[in-house]
């Protein structure tokens, strides 16, 4: 018979030994239904005292454990709200019931049965029973016990103790026990914490004491369903009394109830478990209950770490210092999880009561000092400090120690950006204890001063290379440096800081695996701002070429589109620009033709894509030219200030008409409409697919520039009208206006001025200080006559047009004769 263990046992009950062995005939009968089970069983019930009956059941080798059933509504119902007298009530009725039906399926002694045998093989069970009064029979059931034909356990000593516990042994959805449900819903005496004088004024309720007290609903409530929260713990107590393994017993998730009071912040239901344990006489049970770990790999104290409930952590390290310690084979050790959260107190509770018996393991690999580098500059100490004294041996040096993806505390601390005060103070801590940790890669074949140049931490960078100097020539899998990395992480201030320091002037031009050099990869971004540090150091060689024979201007020259539109001052072609008037860049050593064919890195715009781009540009443009000439068509018409009345001098005509600002007024809008009723006349053609692509393009270049001088009259316009209207009565607000109105004119050109800005120091370093300012300042100037040439002409044209307003003098009548 198959016992618990999963031994094969042979049962065999006492027999007449001299008793004749007599042949007869077997018939074995196998009941695979329940009709044929049932037909078995009358067949048993017929009294023949040469009659055997062999029943087989096989079970399948993939059949599950059999699994406990729901729990009982009622029994859950109490455990929840700890209705202790209830439950004791409801564990004594079932203890009632079992001794009731226990009695009826005791056998009766003088009933004389045999057991033959009882084998097991394999999966299948073969019982035979024979008797010479009445056949004995006994039922294999589907959870391995031998029965009797009445029900009977077989093999038990007491039926009522496996019935006192049956009602116990039902679940939740969640596998959690009748332990489980009060262990996470009990209170405790901790249960009012949440309001300092509610238990104070509800016990004063039920002694009515202080009738001026009127406590809330809530708090009546919480006294008639939890009292003061010893109920649950009494219910604890009587639980476990009747089924004393639950204590041990794991829910799905692999929690024990002291998982769930932990992790409810119950620390007296803790304390009580832990009470229970120890009634056992038993010190190992204790810490076997302690140190069980759930499915994660989980203790207790990693439940009271992670909702912060010091209590609950001082009372579990004082039943056993060595907590900490666990797990001892991988995943969160309580002081990672104690790390991660922040929970500082926690953390000095650990280093105080753990007596350097810690476990400094973390999630995938990752070890304490790992998180604490990102957390908090204190904890960071105090663990190089336990680093440095080999406290706990199985983490001699958390410093060198690597995760799943080669990263040490090292490489998380590069990663830390500091705006202000220099370098991370945790970054400057572990390489101090470490050093040679700067020279160790991650699986990616970076090293921290990579980490450090990806994430634009420029200030680590410099304490990287103060410390060790020789670390600038590191270079990752890729044979990247770290001025590669920040290249391509567009980290602006890193390659700033780099191109400013003189004593990394040798590795300025130092190439990666496919042979480019930093300027390569700057070109290929795109970006003005980053290149511009790059070519405006002398150092740097803007005439190397990488392993395809491509200079920088060949992949500047590549990004833009051969023959097609683009505006020139965007950042690929003032790249272009600077790289062939400033810094004296050539091309490669290649025929032009068999770069034209080069397709890898040249992108071509085909006719459609050309013609859908040209579409696009114009009908977003023509609504602004439109409107423009909508607005000053109206102006002209309704001038400010109104006309003067038929009926006075000089009738129909506007009332401000030959002042200055009047006069500056009337070409302004003027000028605004004619600029931009032609540029809509250009973006017409530009949008049409009748005209070739060449002329559509010229078209839309002139529109785009004719609409940017209407643009500038039209706000030229406004600024006019607003102070002749408001000049008379508001002198001081008709010139804020016009101040504040020369703010959009700025706003066209800002972009300009700002890349020029960008050039000027590469000017400097390229060209000298005074020859560059001077190009620079040349540059600025010629670009703003070509935008702003329409105010000169707008208040020159005033200052010529304008005569001072002369009254007319009356003549005295001539005297009659």
């Amino acid at each position: 018979m198959p016992s618990s263990s999963g031994a094969e046992e042979t049962l065999t009950l006492p027999a007449d030994t001299n008793a004749p062995v007599e042949a007869m005939d077997a018939k074995l009968m196998v009941a695979t239904g329940s009709g044929d089970v049932q037909q078995l069983k009358d067949l048993v019930k017929k009294e023949d005292s040469k009659m055997m009956v062999v029943v087989m059941a096989k079970q399948s080798a993939s059949a599950e454990k059999p699994r406990h059933g729901n729990m009982d509504p009622h029994l859950l119902a109490l455990a929840s709200s700890g209705n202790c007298e209830e439950l004791r009530s409801l564990l004594r009725r079932e203890d009632r019931q079992a001794c009731a039906d226990g009695s009826s399926t005791v056998p009766r002694a003088s009933e004389e049965s045999t057991l033959e045998g009882v084998t097991s093989e394999g999966d299948n069970s073969l019982l035979c029973a024979s008797s010479s009064e009445r056949p004995q029979t006994l039922l294999s059931g589907e959870d391995g016990q031998a029965r009797s034909n009445n029900g009977s356990i077989g093999g038990q000593g007491s039926d009522d103790i496996e019935a006192n516990e049956s009602i116990l042994k039902g679940v939740t959805a969640e596998g959690d026990t009748a332990l489980h449900v009060v262990a996470t819903c009990g209170q405790g005496d901790n249960f009012f914490t949440w309001s300092g004088d509610a238990k104070h004024l509800l016990v004063q309720m039920q002694n009515n004491n202080n009738r001026r007290w009127r406590p809330t609903r809530a708090e009546r409530y919480a006294l008639k369903t939890y009292g003061d929260g010893d109920n649950f713990l009494e219910s604890a107590r009587i639980i476990h009394g009747e089924a004393t393994r639950l204590l041990f017993e794991p829910n799905k998730n692999g929690d024990t109830p002291l998982h769930c009071a932990a992790g409810a912040g119950k620390s007296n239901m803790v304390a009580c478990l832990i009470d229970l344990a120890q009634q056992e006489g038993d010190e190992n049970k204790v810490k076997e209950l302690l140190r069980k770990e759930n499915n994660q790999k989980e203790t207790a104290l990693h439940q009271a770490v992670r909702i912060g409930n010091k209590g609950i952590v001082d009372l579990l390290m004082e039943k056993d210092s060595e907590l900490a310690g666990f797990p001892e084979d991988g995943g969160a050790s309580p002081l990672y999880l104690a790390i991660v959260l922040k929970r500082d107190s926690i953390v000095d509770t650990l280093f105080n009561k753990g007596h350097g018996k810690l476990s400094f393991s973390g999630q995938n690999g990752q070890n304490a000092l790992h998180a604490a580098v990102l957390r908090d500059r204190g904890v960071t100490k105090k663990l190089l400090e336990l680093n440095k004294r080999h406290l706990c041996q199985q983490n001699k040096d958390l410093t060198a120690k690597m995760d799943e993806n080669g990263s040490t505390p090292l490489h998380f601390a590069a990663a830390i950006r500091v705006l202000f005060f220099g370098p991370s103070r945790n970054c400057r801590q572990v390489l101090e204890a470490n050093a040679d940790a700067l020279y160790q890669p991650d699986h990616a074949g970076l090293f921290p001063i990579h980490v450090a140049a990806s994430v634009g931490s420029f200030r680590n960078v410099g304490l990287f290379l103060n410390k060790c100097p020789g670390s600038a020539s590191l270079r990752d899998a890729k044979g990247r440096t770290f001025l590669h990395v920040a290249v391509e992480k567009k980290m602006v201030n890193v390659v700033s800081f780099a191109c400013r320091d003189l004593s990394l002037s040798w590795i300025m031009n130092m190439r990666d695996d496919d042979g480019n050099t930093a300027l390569h990869l700057a070109v290929e971004t795109g970006s003005l701002q980053l290149c511009c540090p790059l070519m405006g150091n002398p150092q740097v060689n803007v005439n190397l070429p990488n392993n395809k024979g491509e200079t920088p201007l060949d992949i500047a020259e590549a990004k833009l589109p051969d023959g097609g539109f683009y505006h020139n001052q965007s950042s690929e072609a003032q790249i272009r620009s600077t790289l062939i008037l400033h810094c004296g860049a050539v091309n490669g050593v290649h025929r032009k033709d068999h770069l034209e064919d080069n397709k890898t890195r040249k992108f071509k715009q085909d006719g459609r894509k050309e013609s859908e781009v040209l579409k696009d540009s114009a009908g977003t443009l023509c609504i602004g030219s439109v409107l423009i000439a909508s607005v000053t068509f109206g102006a002209t018409f309704a001038v400010p200030g109104g006309y003067i009345a038929d009926d006075h001098n000089n009738g129909g005509t506007p009332v401000f008409a030959r002042r200055y600002a009047f006069d500056a007024f009337i070409p302004a809008n003027t000028l605004a409409f004619v600029c931009s009723a032609v540029a809509t006349i250009g973006l017409m053609y530009s949008g049409s697919p009748l005209y070739n692509r060449r002329s559509r393009m010229v078209h839309l270049g002139i529109a785009f520039y004719l609409l940017s001088i209407s643009v500038t009259s039209l706000i030229a316009a406004f600024a006019l009208g607003a102070y002749v209207v408001l000049a008379p009565v508001a002198h001081k607000t008709a010139v804020a206006t016009c101040v504040l109105s020369s703010l959009g004119l700025l706003y066209n050109h800002l972009e300009f001025i700002g890349r020029h800005l960008l050039l000027l120091p590469l000017l400097c370093q390229r060209k000298g200080r005074i020859r560059g300012s001077v190009h620079s300042a040349a540059i600025i100037i010629v670009t703003t006559l070509l935008e702003y040439w329409p105010l000169i002409f707008i208040f020159g044209w005033a200052a010529h047009a304008s005569t001072p307003k002369t009254e007319s003098v009356a003549q005295a009548p001539a005297p009659s004769a």
